[in-house]
C-alpha cells in the first residue's frame, strides 16, 4: 500500500476510534432490567485493537516518511505562517489620546503583504505536490 492510501486508512481508523471511545462512554450505564445496546467490554477490546492498528500504520507511515520529513515540517510552518500573515495589520490610522493625535502606517504594506502571501502560497503549493507525488509513489 502506498502512503497516500495509507493516510486515508489512518484517517479511517481516527474516526473510527473516537466512535468507538463516544460508544464506550455513552453506553457503559444501561437502566437496570434494559438489555445493553453495546457490550463495552467488547466496545473497549475493538478500540484497543484499533489502536494497535492505528499505531502500526502511523509508525509505517513516518518511517516512509524519513527521507521528505524536512518538506513536511516545513510545509507545517509555512501554513502557519501563511495564516498569521494575513492577519497582519496594513492600515493607516489616525489615533486620538486624549488631546495628542497621531498618525501610523504599516512597515509592511498591503501590496507587500499579499505578494508575501502569494510567495509562501506557491511554496506550500510546489511542497504539497512533491509530497503527493512521494506519497503516491512509495509503498509501506
Amino acid at each position: 500500500m502506498n502512503i497516500k492510501k495509507a493516510l486515508k486508512v489512518k484517517n479511517k481508523l481516527k474516526g473510527k476510534i473516537a466512535d468507538l471511545q463516544t460508544k464506550l462512554y455513552k453506553y457503559n450505564i444501561v437502566e437496570e432490567g434494559q438489555k445493553a445496546d453495546y457490550d463495552t467490554r467488547l466496545v473497549l477490546n475493538e478500540l484497543n485493537e484499533t489502536i494497535i492498528e492505528f499505531v502500526d500504520l502511523k509508525t509505517k507511515i513516518q518511517k516512509a516518511n524519513v527521507p521528505v520529513v524536512d518538506r513536511i515540517f516545513r510545509l507545517s510552518e509555512l501554513k502557519g505562517l501563511a495564516k498569521k500573515v494575513k492577519y497582519i495589520n496594513c492600515d493607516k490610522e489616525k489615533v486620538t489620546r486624549g488631546t495628542i493625535v497621531t498618525n501610523t502606517y504599516a512597515n509592511i504594506t498591503a501590496i507587500e503583504k499579499e505578494e508575501l502571501i502569494m510567495k509562501i502560497e506557491n511554496e506550500i503549493d510546489q511542497i504539497q505536490d512533491q509530497l503527493d507525488d512521494f506519497n503516491h509513489n512509495t509503498n509501506i
